[in-house]
């Protein structure tokens, strides 16, 4: 039966409606899955090298599962040294905010009208009964047991993911008929090489943010450089948010510990300048347009991702749009919609320099 072209559309929209809805409500299941899988994809290389030295794969897979867990226990220690050596601070982070407040209701006071006792009023009544101490712990326990238990799940995923590596594809594979297994397995691989590119690539360009924000950092007399530097660089795996967010923390430290004007604009600067570096030069370097999306789509998709997911739905958004568009290109009906992600091709005539340097990063 032929159906009338609005009759499409209205199905085509209820589908994505069902599928974002469906997205959003099983997040608690596939948000530690969808972790696991990335990270197993990222891990399968060395997996792949210590069988191939004789080593058995349920080793080979607890191996993988340690190095992950010892990368993450480094960045946790490191952050956890820089918070310490910040606390020390703390008493005098908190009179400089308390003066900044005074001077603000000074302010609103004098230009705006309303008086000191009517904003602790206001001030009182939006506050009452959500800041509570028990209402503060109670949300901090929530969430410091949800990341335990799907940090403890991402790990059993990544496990299971690698050991059984083998019969999943061999499953996807049986889907298709004979003459297409050649072409899906070829997009099975550049699917799993597009998180093994995107992940270990932005790893090395969190080295190289933190060396940038250190330098410059210090250089203008910032505190707790370090610290700074290292949420800034973390924080980037998030696509824009993460870098604007990484640069307006500092700023407002400066600000709060009473610092000049001209330091405030010199972390701008620093990272000004850092982003620029990074954007044209090192990305392009570094990561090789592995995730070849057009930037519209880049942020289009990382709201849709924190809309559904929160936060792990940007981490994941620009991997899994990656893959996509893998599928997408070695679908025939479908390459019209991957030539609407794609972004531009560079020019392919490169410089020895250029490609000695990408080859670096290889």
């Amino acid at each position: 039966m032929k159906l009338h072209p609005l009759v499409k559309i209205n199905l085509i929209l209820l589908l994505f409606f069902l599928l974002f809805a469906g997205l959003y409500f099983a997040r608690g299941f596939l948000v530690p899955l969808s972790f696991g899988a990335l990270f197993a994809m990222v891990m399968i290389p060395l997996a792949k090298r210590l069988e191939r030295r004789g080593v058995p794969r349920v080793l080979a897979a607890l191996t993988c599962l340690l190095v992950l867990l010892a990368i993450f226990s480094g960045l946790i220690y490191l952050l956890s040294t820089q918070v310490a050596s910040f606390s020390k601070d703390i008493n005098a982070i908190e009179y400089q905010v308390n003066v900044q407040l005074e001077e603000c209701r000074r302010f609103i006071e004098q230009k705006v009208g309303i008086s000191y006792e009517k904003q602790e009023q206001m001030i009182e009544e939006q506050t009452e009964g959500k800041n509570t101490l028990t209402t503060i712990l109670a949300g901090f326990i929530g969430s410091f047991t949800t990341v335990i238990v799907n940090g403890f799940l991402v790990m059993i995923y990544l496990f299971l993911f690698i050991f059984y590596r083998t019969r999943l594809k061999k499953f996807v594979l049986k889907l298709v008929k004979a003459d297409q297994k050649e072409r899906v397995h070829d997009v099975v691989n550049r699917c799993s090489l597009v998180a093994q590119h995107y992940l270990l690539g932005r790893g090395i360009l969190m080295i190289i943010l933190v060396v940038f924000y250190v330098v410059g950092l210090s250089l203008i007399g910032v505190r707790n450089a370090l610290f700074f530097s290292v949420l800034a660089a973390l924080l980037s795996i998030i696509p824009w948010v993460g870098n604007l967010f990484g640069m307006i923390l500092p700023m407002l430290m400066v600000f709060v510990q009473g610092g000049d004007f001209r330091i405030i604009l010199g972390v701008a600067l620093v990272f000004g300048i850092t982003q620029l570096i990074d954007t044209y030069i090192f990305e392009p370097l570094v990561l090789g347009y592995q995730v070849n999306i057009h930037p519209i789509f880049i942020i289009v998709i990382a709201v849709l991702g924190e809309i559904v997911w929160g936060i792990p739905g940007l981490i994941l958004a620009i991997p899994v749009i990656g893959m996509v568009k893998i599928i997408f290109d070695n679908v025939e009906s479908l390459e019209p919609y991957a030539y609407l992600l794609g972004a531009p091709r560079r020019d392919r005539s490169e410089s020895r320099v250029v490609k000695r340097i990408r080859s670096w990063f290889r």
